[in-house]
């Protein structure tokens, strides 16, 4: 434990580092001569802010980089011969070093960056917890809450840092969280990071909020139209106008908690379906065949709708669907009146709305 704490006693100073004016890369390899050097941004969010790869060449064991970056990031370099070689960089503006040998990853040492050097810290710190534990499979799970503390702990003692920022990003849409809530944190991780406003996720988180805001209980439902398995465009609007409450279920067939719930949903439609109730099925899958066979196999007879495209759909971004099974219940006149309700809440739901006793308050 004095160990873990050392560690992040030594990321708390560095992340005091000053901003520099762009960044250098200097790196030196034994074991190889020559080879092309790929730099390319892990992250990726639509395809117009995809990061554009860099490209180097090796010469003589030593290779470089240098640009100017305003979001540090998540980077992988990538080192082509006979054979590729990758590892990751946390790249910001700054000067980093890089040594290894191209034959033992382990080798590679990275230095420069205070967001390197915070990941470094919670990886060796992760690695002194994972020693401490035997390799049963029943201690799995319990070595996972540790591994799992060590990041939270982390994120409560530097609640702004880049690395919070990050993994709140990667929560968000996957859990409900108020409109005032994520305004307040990006307040705080505008004020406290020193890119500001200019930082690329908080600019993606602002961007969400906004699409947030437009998918609240009480808003009109964005309108979408998306082909049924026969090619026929189905428009939600034409849908809805149909049915007294429809639900918006994004699932998809490679999905185990949506499959597992499909029974309770069959049933919950039959029960309500001749008062009024309709659901659109909205899938999230790649494949056509397994798209089609889950509807077969779960007896979905309610009009069903995909782009065939996994997560890059266009509904999803409309509606920031980031995780299924999710839903979204619209009235007669398009109005959202509930969303992201959990299996056991359906039902009232339901039957109070049917029976006209809903309150959305």
């Amino acid at each position: 434990m004095k160990k873990i704490i050392l560690f992040l006693l030594v990321v708390n100073v560095l992340t005091q580092v000053s901003r520099h004016d762009g960044y250098t890369i200097s790196a030196t390899f034994t074991g190889i001569d020559s080879a092309l050097v790929i730099l390319k941004a892990q992250v990726r969010t639509d395809a117009a802010l995809d990061i554009p790869a860099d490209t180097a060449q090796m010469v003589n064991g030593v290779f470089s980089f240098r640009n100017t970056l305003i979001t540090p990031e998540a980077y992988t370099i990538t080192i082509q011969k006979d054979t590729s070689v990758s590892f990751p960089l946390y790249l910001e503006n700054g000067i980093f070093t890089i040594t290894g040998d191209i034959g033992d990853l382990k080798s590679v040492v990275v230095k420069g960056g205070a967001y390197q050097t915070t990941m470094d810290s919670l990886a060796r710190s992760k690695e002194l917890i994972a020693a401490d534990y035997p390799s049963q499979e029943g201690m799995n799970r319990e070595l996972q809450r540790k591994i799992n503390e060590v990041d939270a702990n982390y994120i409560d003692q530097h609640p702004t840092s880049r690395f919070a920022l990050t993994r709140f990003l990667s929560t968000l849409g996957h859990r409900e969280v108020s409109i005032a809530e994520l305004e307040g944190k990006m307040a705080a991780f505008t004020a406290a990071l020193p890119e500001g406003a200019e930082n690329r996720l908080i600019s993606q988180v602002k961007n969400m909020i906004t699409t947030l805001k437009s998918v609240q209980v009480g808003m009109p439902a964005p309108d979408f139209a998306m082909n049924d398995a026969e090619g026929n465009p189905v428009k939600l609007s034409d849908l809805y106008k149909q049915h007294k409450i429809t639900m918006i279920d994004f699932w998809a067939g490679w999905c185990t908690p949506c499959r597992m719930f499909n029974p309770t949903l069959v049933d919950i439609y039959n029960k309500h379906h001749p008062q009024g109730f309709g659901i659109l099925g909205v899938s999230f899958d790649r494949s056509k065949s397994e798209w089609l066979q889950a509807i077969e196999d779960d007896k979905l007879v309610w009009p069903q709708v995909s782009e065939l495209s996994f997560w890059d759909n266009n509904v999803a971004r409309l509606y920031l669907v980031r995780s299924i099974p999710q839903n979204i219940f619209v009235d007669a006149n398009g109005i959202i009146v509930a969303r992201r309700l959990g299996s056991d809440k359906i039902d009232d739901l339901l039957t109070d709305f049917l029976a006209g006793e809903y309150d959305p308050n």
